[in-house]
C-alpha cells in the first residue's frame, strides 16, 4: 500500500521509442519495416508486427500500457487490480471506476495481449558484441485472475496478472523512456479517451522537443486527424479547450516553461508554440526552488543555486 508521500513521489513511465511511436501512432507500416532507431546515425532495428484486426492503436492504448509497464517496474507482484491501473493512467489516487472505464481498459488490454511484436535489435547491439538481440512475443501478456480478459467486464475491480513486455524491454535498453510525476499526469481535462489521446500526443511531442528531433510548434490539425478525421467546428473547439487546459497545467507544474498561440490566416488559431525551458536569462533569477525540476534546470545549465528559496517564479508573458 502506497503512503500519501510515496505517492507524491511516483512517476508515469512512458516509453516513447520510435517503434512505441509506430506502433501506438497507428502508422500504417508493412508487417515487416526496418526502423531508423536514432535521430543521429543510420542504426536501424527490424520491425515485425502483427496487429489485431479491427483494433485501434492510440494514445489510449499507450496510456493503458504505460500504466501497466509502471505498475511491474515499481513492484514485485504481477498481480493488480483494474483500479490500481486507473489510477496510474490518471495519476489520480482517488479515481473511480464505472463500468464503462472498465470495459476500455478491458478492451484495450485484450489488444496488448494479443498484439504481436519482434524486434531485431542486433545493429544496436553489435558494438557491444551481442550476436544477436531480439524482442519477440506480444506487446504484454496480460491475463484475468478468474477468467479471459473480455469475460471481466461484469465485475467490480478485475484482477489482472502481467506477464513480460518484450517492446518495453528494447525500449528501456534503448533509454528512450520518459518519467512523468504523476501530478503532472494529474491535469484537470476530463479523463475521457479523447482527453487521454490528446495528452499522450502532447507528451509525445514533448519528449520529441527535449531530443531535439522537432520544431516546437504542436500543430492542431495534426491532433484532429488523430482523433477523428472529419471533426466538425464544435468538436474542434471542445478539442482545443483540452489541448489549452493540459498545457496550462504542465505550465503551472513546470513541466513546460510557457505556451503561445501560432496563428495563421485571418489570425486562426493552428497550433501552440512550447517552450520548454526557461531563458538563460530567466534562470539567472531567483526562483521557487521547492520543485525539484526548476533545481534540475540550474545545475544543468551549470548555474549556481540562489539561496532565497521563497520567491516565486518570474511570470512568463
Amino acid at each position: 500500500m502506497y503512503t500519501k508521500e510515496k505517492e507524491e513521489e511516483r512517476a508515469l513511465i512512458f516509453p516513447c521509442s520510435k517503434i512505441d511511436l509506430i506502433i501506438f501512432g497507428g502508422w500504417e507500416v508493412p508487417s515487416s519495416v526496418s526502423v531508423r532507431t536514432s535521430p543521429t546515425d543510420g542504426i536501424q532495428a527490424k520491425l515485425k508486427l502483427e496487429r489485431v484486426a479491427g483494433a485501434v492503436y492510440n494514445g489510449y492504448l499507450h496510456r493503458v500500457y504505460s500504466a501497466c509497464i509502471t505498475l511491474l517496474q515499481e513492484n514485485y507482484k504481477k498481480t493488480f487490480s483494474l483500479l490500481e491501473i486507473y489510477k496510474t493512467m490518471t495519476g489520480n489516487s482517488g479515481a473511480k471506476l464505472t463500468k464503462s472505464i472498465i470495459e476500455a481498459i478491458l478492451d484495450a488490454l485484450a489488444v496488448l495481449a494479443s498484439t504481436k511484436i519482434s524486434v531485431d535489435a542486433s545493429k544496436d547491439y553489435q558494438e557491444k558484441g551481442a550476436k544477436k538481440a531480439t524482442f519477440s512475443g506480444v506487446l504484454l501478456e496480460a491475463e484475468g485472475v478468474k477468467g479471459p480478459i473480455l469475460e471481466l467486464k461484469s465485475h467490480s475491480n478485475p484482477l489482472l496478472r502481467f506477464g513480460r513486455a518484450p517492446l518495453f524491454e528494447y525500449t528501456s535498453l534503448k533509454k528512450q523512456v520518459q518519467r512523468i510525476p504523476l501530478d503532472v499526469i494529474c491535469d484537470p481535462s476530463n479523463k475521457n479517451k479523447e482527453s487521454f489521446i490528446i495528452s499522450t500526443l502532447i507528451l509525445t511531442r514533448i519528449y520529441a522537443l527535449r531530443s531535439g528531433r522537432i520544431n516546437s510548434v504542436l500543430n492542431l490539425d495534426k491532433i484532429f486527424k488523430k482523433l477523428e478525421p472529419k471533426e466538425h467546428e464544435r468538436q474542434k473547439r471542445r478539442t482545443r479547450n483540452t489541448i489549452k487546459t493540459i498545457l496550462k497545467h504542465y505550465k503551472n507544474k513546470h513541466f513546460i516553461y510557457s505556451f503561445t498561440e501560432k496563428t495563421g490566416k485571418n489570425n486562426k488559431i493552428i497550433g501552440y508554440k512550447l517552450t520548454l525551458e526557461p531563458p538563460l536569462k530567466v534562470l539567472k533569477k531567483e526562483v521557487n526552488l521547492t520543485d525539484k525540476r526548476i533545481i534540475h534546470l540550474y545545475t544543468e545549465k551549470g548555474i549556481s543555486v540562489p539561496p532565497n528559496r521563497n520567491k516565486c517564479p518570474p511570470k512568463s508573458e
